[in-house]
């Protein structure tokens, strides 16, 4: 029996199945895929230059929590769709700590407990709301 034309089971090669799992796996995913940039999830193309550099003014002077203060207030604020990490990192390194801080923090509705940062939350949504109606 062949997969692919590479034998389905082979003494030679006891992992022969995870390897043709890995084969198929890999020969699935277009390899040539345009990566996304964070102005794909704007949801005001019109708008993309003054939002960004909105964000970017605020991102741009914090870091950790409180860069993800303002990304968090773009995606309640309907501006900004909910942005992959990868992506969001690209446009902001050094900006948004790791992975697992940026997934908690705007996945989570009642993320931020400090009243500075809620306050800030607040204005930086209302900021940005007014920026697209």
């Amino acid at each position: 029996m062949e997969f692919y034309g590479i034998p389905a089971f082979s003494i030679n090669r006891p992992a022969t199945r995870l390897y043709i799992r890995g084969a198929v796996r890999m020969a699935a995913g277009p390899a040539d895929r345009k990566r996304k940039d964070i102005r794909d999830y704007i949801r005001v193309p019109e708008k993309a230059d003054e939002i960004l550099a909105q964000l970017h003014k605020w991102v741009d002077r914090t870091n950790r929590v409180k860069a993800l203060v303002y990304i968090k207030a773009a995606k309640e604020a309907r501006v900004l769709e909910h942005t992959p990490y990868d992506v969001a990192a690209l446009e902001f390194p050094g900006h948004l700590g790791s992975q697992s801080l940026y997934y908690e923090y705007i996945g989570e509705p009642f993320a931020f407990v400090k009243d500075a940062d809620i306050e800030e939350f607040k204005r930086a949504k209302a900021t940005l709301k007014s920026l697209t109606f």
